[in-house]
């Protein structure tokens, strides 16, 4: 898997490569970061496919990389938010999933909250982790993960900042989760709800969420009305993922987080996931999006599904 993905890897950094030759000036990229392939700071919205969708995201909530032509948030903003700006929000209801399902029935309407949407009603203290994109209804959440090259989902990562006047000191059964401790997260509050897991006794890596944590987090964003706390049904997690990277292939250690979750949950429905290459196929049979696919298919060689 590791040569697979290194192959992968090699190619996009090629393509990207050849995509600055033809299309970007050599002074507006960072000699000095990345393969030739990351921007300057100050320059860094030429990353996007139009640079007035910088708008969408302020600097503060931009990624480290978010300058990099690998930034899979650079990527996400520039369809999106494509799609908002174009008034075109809906149109991810009809998303063909990996289960070769819509994403949603047509009746679910999307109003865009943002992008990098702290998701206050899970974590309570000054430190608390962002969801790639929300949107909602008054009866309906989306909370999507956005992934490229990425080898893994993402791991939780235990905090050492935060507010602990303002967080849960103890669960019982549970000793000393930092992310529970630090950022008064409420995960087990619900977790055991949602899924067939149950409290750990103590904190370690075998902790369910470990490696599941980022999907996990998705799944009650979109399955919790942070109104009252209680489960609704019409909420979805949905993971956007590159048709050629290896770890998202079986085997994978993408694949085999997405698997976890899929398999623990007790609605099965919460979690979906889809391609790049079928939300692109989307905008195809749209009729309207032929810039932007241009656009996807010489940069990072996304070509659109065929749908019927």
């Amino acid at each position: 898997m590791a040569s697979e993905y290194a192959e992968y890897h090699d190619e996009m950094i090629d393509r990207f490569l050849n995509y600055r030759e033809a299309n970007i000036a050599p002074e507006v990229i960072d000699p000095n970061a990345g393969e030739g392939h990351v921007f300057k700071k100050e320059q860094e919205v030429l990353n996007l496919f139009s640079p007035e969708l910088c708008l969408f995201i302020p600097p503060e909530n931009r990624h480290q990389w978010f300058r990099s032509m690998i930034s899979s948030q650079a990527l996400a903003v520039s369809v999106i938010g494509t799609m908002i700006r174009r008034g075109d929000t809906d149109l991810l209801a009809k998303l063909e999933c990996d289960d070769l399902m819509p994403l949603a029935t047509e009746d679910a309407h999307f109003w865009f909250a943002s992008f990098e949407y702290a998701v206050w009603w899970l974590e309570k203290g000054r430190r608390k982790t962002q969801i790639d994109l929300f949107a909602q209804s008054p009866n309906f959440r989306l909370a999507v993960e956005c992934k490229l090259t990425e080898r893994e989902i993402g791991q939780c990562l235990k905090s050492e900042e935060g507010e602990r006047e303002a967080a849960y000191s103890e669960i019982a059964g549970y000793k000393i989760c930092p992310r529970v401790a630090m950022n008064g997260a409420t995960y087990w509050h619900y977790w055991p709800d949602i899924s067939n897991q149950r409290i750990p006794e103590v904190c370690t890596d075998d902790c369910p969420l470990h490696i599941t944590y980022q999907l996990a987090r998705n799944v009650m964003a979109a399955a919790i009305n942070p109104a009252n706390g209680e489960i609704a049904s019409k909420g979805i997690a949905l993971l956007l993922y590159d048709e050629r990277n290896p770890e998202f292939q079986d085997s994978g250690g993408a694949d085999a987080a997405n698997k976890s979750v899929k398999e623990a949950i007790k609605n099965p429905a919460l979690l979906r996931s889809a391609l790049w290459q079928s939300l692109a196929g989307l905008l195809l049979k749209n009729g309207s999006y032929g810039d932007l696919l241009e656009f996807l298919d010489e940069k990072y060689g996304i070509e659109p599904t065929k749908l019927d």
